[in-house]
C-alpha cells in the first residue's frame, strides 16, 4: 500500500512538471496505482514548451497511455488564455395568446394579450414583431338592451364630451341633461358624446349609441293621476318602462330622472310639463 501511495504522488508530480500552462478537461490516475483520482479543468503555471510523447501533446478527448499505463489522461489542448464563447444571440418569440376578456352588456370590446418571452430576446438582438395586445368587438349579447345600438356611432357634431365608465352611464347623463341632448355615443376609449343633431348612425367598432329617450317616450313630461306603485333607485326611463312591462296592472309610467323614482300607473288623467321627468306607455 505504501509503495502505491508513493507511486501516485510521483506520477502526479511528473504530470504537473511536464504540463504546466495546459488546460486539461480531466485526468485520472488509475489502475497502476490501485486508486482512482480525478482533477477537472486544472491549469498549472506556464511551461515554455510542449513536450512530445507526454500528456501535454494529447489532443482533445483522445486517450493515451502514459508510459507505465498507470495514468490515463483525457485532455483538451486549449491554452488557458482562450476566451470563453460568446453568449448566444436570440431573437424574441411570442407566447401564446391569453384568453379573451369577458363581455357584458356594457363592455363591448374583448381583449387578449401575449408577451415576448418565448424566448425573450437577448440584449443585442431583435424584439418580437407585432402587437402585444389585440381587441375585437363582442358579439351581440342576448341580454343587451334593445335601445342600445352596438358597434355604431352618430356622425353629427357633439355638443359635449366627457368620460363615462360605460354606455349606460353615458345614456343616463344624456337623459338628465338640460342642454337638449337627444342622442349619445359611448366609445371604447371611455369617452361619452352628446348630440342635439346626431346625424346618421354609422358603423363604428366598439362604440354604443342610443337616443336620450327611446322610441315613444316623452322627455320633460309627467303623467298625472294616482300611482299603482313606485320603485326607487331606477336610473333610466327605459328601465322604468321595463318594470311597467313586467306588471300586468301597469299601462303607463313616469320616471323622475333626478330622484330616480319610477312611478307605475294603470291610467293617467293628463300630462304636465316638468323638467327632468320622462313618461310613456307600457309599450311603444
Amino acid at each position: 500500500m505504501l509503495k502505491k501511495a508513493r507511486l501516485f504522488f510521483i506520477l502526479t508530480a511528473v504530470f504537473f512538471e511536464l504540463c504546466q500552462g495546459r488546460r486539461f478537461t480531466r485526468f485520472v490516475i488509475g489502475s497502476g496505482c490501485g486508486t482512482t483520482r480525478e482533477i477537472t479543468n486544472h491549469v498549472v503555471s506556464s511551461h515554455p514548451n510542449s513536450i512530445p510523447n507526454t500528456p501535454c501533446s494529447i489532443v482533445s478527448e483522445e486517450v493515451q497511455e502514459f508510459q507505465t499505463k498507470s495514468v490515463v489522461l483525457l485532455a483538451s489542448s486549449q491554452e488557458s488564455s482562450i476566451p470563453q464563447g460568446k453568449a448566444q444571440e436570440i431573437n424574441g418569440g411570442w407566447s401564446v395568446w391569453s384568453e379573451w376578456s369577458t363581455c357584458s352588456n356594457e363592455i363591448l370590446i374583448q381583449e387578449r394579450t401575449r408577451t415576448c418571452t418565448n424566448p425573450p430576446p437577448s440584449a443585442t438582438h431583435l424584439d418580437c414583431v407585432g402587437d402585444a395586445e389585440e381587441s375585437t368587438s363582442c358579439q351581440a349579447q342576448s341580454s343587451a338592451p334593445s335601445y342600445h345600438n352596438t358597434d355604431q356611432g352618430y356622425s353629427g357634431n357633439s355638443i359635449s364630451e366627457q368620460s363615462a365608465t360605460d354606455a349606460r352611464r353615458c345614456h343616463i347623463v344624456c337623459q338628465n341633461s338640460n342642454q337638449g341632448c337627444i342622442a349619445w355615443t359611448w366609445k371604447a376609449n371611455g369617452m361619452c358624446f352628446h348630440y342635439t343633431d346626431p346625424g346618421q348612425l354609422v358603423s363604428e367598432l366598439g362604440s354604443t349609441s342610443g337616443l336620450g329617450v327611446s322610441g315613444c317616450l316623452q322627455k320633460d313630461e309627467q303623467l298625472l293621476g294616482d300611482n299603482l306603485n313606485f320603485v326607487r333607485d331606477i336610473d333610466l326611463a327605459e328601465e322604468c318602462q321595463d318594470i311597467c312591462l313586467g306588471d300586468n296592472n301597469c299601462f303607463f309610467f313616469t320616471h323622475d330622472t333626478r330622484s330616480r323614482i319610477c312611478n307605475l300607473k294603470a291610467e293617467h288623467s293628463g300630462i304636465e310639463t316638468v323638467q327632468f321627468f320622462v313618461s310613456g306607455p307600457k309599450q311603444c
